[in-house]
């Protein structure tokens, strides 16, 4: 037996591994603050437009508008999301999906009228759906099996951190202000996500075995042996047609099927879908 199939123990929750796993995936995760900052603004800035001081008044109406529009808009930012990533990259699209939600609030902090708010939330949720899936994937590609619990809640987490502190900030700062904060972290984002390596399985679709090693070393300790997950990446591309098996495989539509079904429902969603992801992937990892 060689040595690539000897390495079958995974490091433990406390090695230098898996903190460097854990590291990346609260990093790509903030992307999906910025996503819970959305979400949160409405309840913040509905009761401050109704207040007879405010210098923008919205109807009933444009209300029901700005709280609606974001998750109105979010699918379409899903469906772009979903055929691009593949193309351009997990890492890309973090970066790319920062430019709508970067123009949306600022957009919305300088509105003069309730249309301009909605107009704002329109552009805003469009990026709120591209932002969507690219955290997911990056941290379901480049995490060991051992460590799929820990970083299948971090969106969740990261989601729930963002409606928390817009909830917070709304109760001192003005809606406005906070429209002007939330645009600025975006285009931090936007800059600090070119500092991203891109993920071994992206770089194996578009690149050589040689690449995606010197990749997947990015997301290990040193002194980890990556030869077993090399062995396994070298089967996989021999055996599997990678650059189109995302859309042509039965089994995928099956784990995308079942992904929606318990989308909404259950708040383990996260696991499972990384879990179905890896299993799809016919032994990947």
């Amino acid at each position: 037996m060689s040595d690539a199939k000897l390495q079958l123990t995974e490091p433990g929750i406390w090695t230098k591994t898996s903190w460097i796993q854990i590291g990346y995936g609260i990093w790509v995760n903030q992307v999906l603050v910025t996503v819970g900052l959305a979400f949160g603004f409405s309840a913040v800035a509905l009761p401050q437009l109704d207040s007879p001081y405010s210098k923008i008044h919205s109807t009933i109406r444009n209300n029901a508008w700005i709280a609606g529009a974001l998750t109105l808009m979010q699918p379409i930012g899903c469906l772009i999301c979903g055929f691009m990533m593949d193309r351009f990259g997990r890492r890309m699209m973090m970066i790319l999906c920062m430019i709508p939600m970067t123009f949306g609030w600022l957009y919305t902090g300088f509105a003069s009228t309730a249309h301009d708010i909605i107009l704002g939330r329109i552009v805003t949720g469009i990026g709120c759906g591209m932002a969507s899936a690219p955290p997911r994937a990056y941290g379901t590609e480049i995490c060991l099996p051992s460590m799929r619990g820990v970083i299948g809640v971090l969106p969740s987490l990261a989601m729930a951190a963002g409606i928390l502190i817009q909830a917070s900030l709304g109760t001192w700062l003005e809606w406005d202000k906070l429209c002007y904060i939330c645009g600025c972290y975006s285009l931090l984002l936007m800059v600090l996500n070119w500092m991203l390596p891109e993920t071994p399985y992206y770089v194996l679709m578009h690149g050589t075995i040689d690449k995606a090693k010197a990749c997947l070393k990015r997301f290990r300790a040193k002194d980890y042996r990556t030869d077993y997950e090399v062995a396994e990446m070298k089967e996989f591309k021999s055996v599997n047609g990678i650059r189109f098996q995302i859309v042509c495989k039965p089994l995928h539509w099956q784990c995308i099927a079942r992904c929606n079904q318990i989308l909404f429902r259950y708040p383990s969603v996260n696991c499972y879908i990384q879990i179905t992801e890896k299993n799809s992937s016919s032994g990947f990892w």
